[in-house]
């Protein structure tokens, strides 16, 4: 091997344990893992909702401060209705108030017999259709996210509707002709509500729920007249229903991105 040679090898030699080197102090480089977006529940949302409900109507009859008798009714019917609300989210707690208003077309009818004991009334008979046109709610809301984009929640608070009776009462007086009256009630009663619901992320700002909801308006209070009778009946109503609805959030300000 001749001296120019040697040279050429020796700097081949010393050219590659410097790029060797190189490598070596240069540090590695770690990417980070993509993590899913966390949802933010933050912010104002308005919405629909389509359900059933389904009740029962108790009323106990008095006739001069004395009980004569009761009865009861089960009414039932399609629910539907917007709603709209506001959350606010601290860490895995969701805060929030919701109100809505429904139409409904909950209804249902039922006879009933009393025995008046009075002149000039000996029997009383009634027939009633019983309905709740309306209600609404404003209602807080508490929750739980359990996992990434599904929120968990309890809600409760004020409830309003439309009572409504339609019937005929009926006297039968012992060497009379029956005597039939026409009645309707009409009244909007304050009252509670409680429930529990699920609400998840679909896509974009839409959001979907499934809601039980229980309502006790307030008792009512009405009078039966007949020819030279009146009686009392002291109504109290509950009602039920599951509904299911679409949310779309404004200001929505994005996924929180996890670092």
């Amino acid at each position: 091997m001749t001296r120019l040679q040697l040279w050429g090898f020796a700097v081949l030699m010393l050219v590659a344990q410097a790029a060797s080197a190189a490598d070596l102090s240069r540090a590695p480089t770690y990417k980070a893992p993509i993590t899913a977006p966390v949802y933010n529940w933050t912010g104002l949302y308005v919405g629909g909702n389509v359900g059933f409900g389904w009740g029962k109507e108790t009323n106990d009859y008095t006739l001069g401060g004395f009980p004569i008798g009761s009865d009861s009714s089960v009414f039932s019917g399609i629910i539907g209705g917007f709603q709209a609300g506001y959350n606010l989210q601290s860490g895995n707690w969701v805060f929030g108030l919701e109100t809505d208003i429904q139409g409904s077309g909950q209804m249902g009818s039922h006879t009933s017999t009393l025995g008046c004991g009075a002149a000039p009334c000996g029997l009383l008979t009634q027939t009633f259709a019983d309905k709740l046109p309306w209600f609404g709610t404003l209602r807080a809301r508490v929750g739980f996210t359990p996992t990434n984009g599904w929120l968990l929640y309890t809600t409760g608070g004020l409830a309003y509707g439309e009572l409504k009776d339609n019937g005929t009462a009926t006297a039968f007086t012992a060497g009379a002709a029956p005597t039939a009256v026409p009645f309707t009630f009409l009244d909007t009663k304050l009252g509670w509500a409680l429930g529990v619901g699920v609400e998840a992320a679909l896509t974009g700002d839409w959001t979907w729920k499934l809601e039980y909801l229980y309502l006790k308006p307030d008792d009512v209070s009405q009078a039966v007249s007949v020819p030279g009778v009146t009686f009392t009946a002291n109504g109290h109503t509950y009602d039920n229903m599951v509904r299911a609805g679409l949310n779309y959030r404004f200001g929505w300000d994005g996924p929180v991105i996890g670092k």
